[in-house]
């Protein structure tokens, strides 16, 4: 079937390549369910950079766009250009799309394009993240975040994928700072404690759906990743912001069910449920099991927080020296570091 309908289907797109038609959302739909059910992407038959062009004129096709685009980044096995030197179009097509798509979407919208970049970032770290950085789209990210110019759900999947890049490396975002934002005649300078103190106040607003307690362990990660002997520009901002971290350590570890110490038991990753006038989309047994496998390869998967907890401060301890270590716990509200202290002795 794939074999008969992928060129029918390239041949609507081409057409069509503004993105309207009334072929074109009936090809996509049609596209995205041999993709997802029969885990196979069609490369070669059915042109990838096509989707590039889908969000131009409108955003009328988000949804299909993003799956398709979420589903190729499981199925491909590199980003890098192919082995006969032609140009590999998923990089490209995929940084065209997020171009469109961030900051013009409302919640709905940007969990959909979160499917893209949470998948980029989990299967391709290292390739995921420069190509973000080089393309625009972390400064796109950082912007809104130190303005504040999307709802707090939105910038919750922002810090997301930024934490997920500084995991990976932790001076992966030091080459933007400071970062300056001009508004009008104003000049605002940001740096890495605004990305600190971000973290902590959206702490609570990332809890929120299935994916919550993964999201809440991937922000204490990046927080507690960054503690000495980590040599990064945010050390010292961490260091002064020990008492609230310290704070949210604690009220995850006492919302984590039964006692398993800040395991997640059954991680979930992000997801979007369809809307009751949404066709479903339905992925097969081979799609699902080869996105499973890549997810649980996500190392925030199985942090358990209070052993890392543990581990940092140990050589938080030896990297400071006794004396200042002694210094930043005095910091500390005693009530609340006595309870850590029992809890990760």
């Amino acid at each position: 079937m794939a074999n008969v309908c992928c060129p029918l289907i390239d041949s609507v797109l081409a057409e069509e390549s503004g993105g309207g038609g009334f072929l074109v959302g009936e090809a996509l739909v049609l596209w995205c369910r041999i993709v997802r059910v029969g885990g196979w992407n069609g490369q070669g038959v059915v042109k990838f950079e096509r989707l590039g062009r889908m969000l131009m004129d409108d955003l009328e096709h988000l949804r299909i766009t993003t799956l398709l685009c979420e589903s190729y980044i499981w199925l491909t096995p590199t980003l890098n250009n192919d082995g006969d030197g032609s140009t590999n179009p998923i990089p490209s097509t995929l940084t065209q799309v997020l171009h469109q798509t961030i900051g013009k979407v409302r919640t709905r919208g940007a969990s959909y394009v979160h499917l893209i970049t949470e998948a980029l970032l989990i299967k391709f770290p290292r390739e995921g993240t420069h190509l973000l950085c080089q393309s625009g789209i972390t400064a796109k990210l950082l912007q809104s975040l130190f303005l504040k110019d999307e709802e707090d759900v939105i910038l919750c999947y922002y810090l997301t994928n930024v934490g997920r890049m500084l995991l990976h490396n932790a001076t992966a975002l030091d080459a933007f700072y400071p970062f300056r934002i001009v508004v009008g005649e104003t000049t605002t300078v940001f740096e890495g404690r605004d990305l600190v103190k971000l973290y902590c106040e959206l702490f609570s607003t990332a809890s929120y759906g299935p994916a919550g307690p993964l999201r809440q362990t991937l922000f204490l990660s990046v927080l507690l990743s960054l503690l000495p002997p980590t040599a990064s520009l945010y050390t010292s901002f961490i260091l002064k912001e020990i008492d609230t971290i310290f704070n949210l350590c604690w009220e995850h570890l006492k919302g984590a069910t039964g006692n398993n110490g800040g395991v997640l038991v059954r991680p979930s990753h992000h997801c979007v449920e369809d809307d009751y006038d949404e066709e479903e989309i339905v992925c097969g047994r081979i799609h699902n099991d080869l996105v499973q496998r890549e997810k649980e390869k996500d190392a925030v998967c199985h942090v358990d927080v209070r052993t890392l907890l543990k581990q940092r401060l140990g050589s938080c301890a030896t990297s400071l020296g006794q004396q200042a270590y002694g210094d930043v716990l005095s910091t500390v509200e005693p009530v609340l570091l006595r309870q850590l202290q029992q809890l990760v002795a």
